[in-house]
């Protein structure tokens, strides 16, 4: 890969940066990392359709995202919040979960900002 530096035991990684709803090249990640992104963006049903397709068959979603209430208010910096059925439907309709945990004490505990009441990670895995 074009870019990337091999170094002796370790695993080309790239870092993307780029916007979340501009199409990721296709099947072009092995594993992706999105930690607190949907938030950010205006249209989350894009952006996990681009994070689905930018995924190999096979291949890993580590996701990390907090949940609001549903009424939750946005402010400018947070214009979208998602829901934990919105990130459930999400991946059990295109991922087989090895691991979703949104019921941590430590979490529940926390009035997070703008709402939100907990967070979800969690790892799946795409069909081949």
């Amino acid at each position: 890969m074009e870019g990337v530096e091999r170094v002796a035991n370790c695993i080309p990684t790239v870092m993307a940066n780029f916007g979340a709803e501009v199409p990721f090249p296709k099947h072009a990640y092995d594993t992706v990392i999105m930690m607190n992104v949907i938030e950010h963006c205006a249209d989350a049903r894009l952006v996990m359709k681009n994070l689905y397709n930018a995924i190999k068959p096979g291949g890993y979603i580590v996701f990390g995202e907090e949940f609001a209430q549903q009424n939750a208010p946005s402010d400018k910096c947070h214009p979208l919040r998602i829901t934990e059925k919105f990130f459930r439907e999400f991946i059990e309709r295109g991922f087989e979960p090895s691991f979703i945990d949104a019921n941590l004490p430590e979490w529940k505990a926390q009035k997070l900002h703008g709402g939100a009441v907990h967070s979800i990670y969690s790892v799946a895995r795409k069909p081949l």
